[in-house]
C-alpha cells in the first residue's frame, strides 16, 4: 500500500519554463514538488507516489489533461488525490466539465497571482488531509 505524501504536489505541464517556475514556487512554500510534461509521464509517476495534489494543464501532448482525470478517477487508489485544473483554455466549457469529471477546482493560467494559488493549494491539501483522516478512521 502506497500512503499520500502529505505535502507532495505533482505539477503536469508541457511548458517546461511554466513547469520549472511551479516547481520552484511549491518548493519555496514548503512543499515537495515534481513536475512531469505531459499526461503519459503523469501516471507512470502515479504508479509509484501519490501526491496530496495534482495541479493538472488540460492541453498536454500524448495523454491530455481530461483523458488523464478520467484515468485517474477510474483508480479507487488515487481518489484521495485532489485535482486542481490550471489551463489556459475557454473556462465556461473547461470548467463545467472538469468539475464533472472529479476536479476539485479549476484555475485559469495568468488569473491568479502566486499568494492565491498557494491558498488554495494549502485549501486543498486541508481539505485532503481531513477527508482522508475521516475514511481511515471509518475503516478502523
Amino acid at each position: 500500500v502506497i500512503d499520500y505524501i502529505v505535502e507532495l504536489i505533482l505539477v503536469v505541464e508541457d511548458h517546461a519554463d511554466s513547469r520549472s517556475a511551479l516547481v520552484r514556487l511549491f518548493q519555496k512554500a514548503g512543499y515537495e514538488a515534481v513536475g512531469v510534461a505531459d499526461g503519459a509521464q503523469a501516471l507512470l509517476y502515479l504508479e509509484t507516489s501519490l501526491p496530496k495534489v495534482m495541479l493538472l494543464d488540460l492541453h498536454l501532448p500524448n495523454v491530455d489533461g481530461m483523458e488523464l482525470l478520467r484515468q485517474i478517477r477510474e483508480q479507487p487508489r488515487l481518489a484521495g488525490m485532489a485535482v486542481m485544473i490550471h489551463s489556459a483554455g475557454d473556462p465556461m466549457v473547461e470548467r463545467e466539465r472538469s468539475l464533472a469529471m472529479g476536479a476539485q477546482d479549476y484555475v485559469v493560467k495568468g488569473a491568479l497571482d502566486w499568494p492565491d494559488l498557494l491558498a488554495r493549494v494549502r485549501a486543498l491539501c486541508e481539505q485532503r488531509e481531513k477527508t482522508n483522516g475521516a475514511a481511515t478512521a471509518q475503516s478502523e
